[in-house]
């Protein structure tokens, strides 16, 4: 888990010494608005847009994780208590049998 927070530590001073030497201003078309901002600015929205998804894709597969998780432990604990079950008819039955053989 440290090293992913050392990583996208460096990944994010890579991308501010990027947007940083690269402040000029850019002309932005986008559908039917046309408006000039820094480059810098541009590559900060970038990134952190790009931060988000991953973080909500992230959350959306952690959320999926845990609720099979639940439902395995739930389902884990009906195994267990089918096995406590199982294991004392067992023992009656080894029980009975050795009675009717003596």
């Amino acid at each position: 888990m440290q090293k992913y927070f050392i990583l996208s530590l460096l990944g994010s001073i890579a991308i501010i010494i990027f947007a940083v030497m690269n402040s000029t201003p850019v002309l932005v078309k986008f559908f039917f608005w046309k408006f000039e901002v820094s480059m810098a600015l541009i590559i900060f929205l970038s990134a952190a847009l790009g931060a988000i998804i991953a973080a909500l894709l992230g959350a959306v597969k952690q959320f999926k994780t845990g609720k099979e998780l639940k439902k395995f432990t739930h389902k884990n604990h009906e195994l267990m208590i089918e096995n406590q079950k199982l294991t004392s008819e067992n023992e009656i039955m080894v029980k009975e049998k050795n009675n009717i053989i003596e």
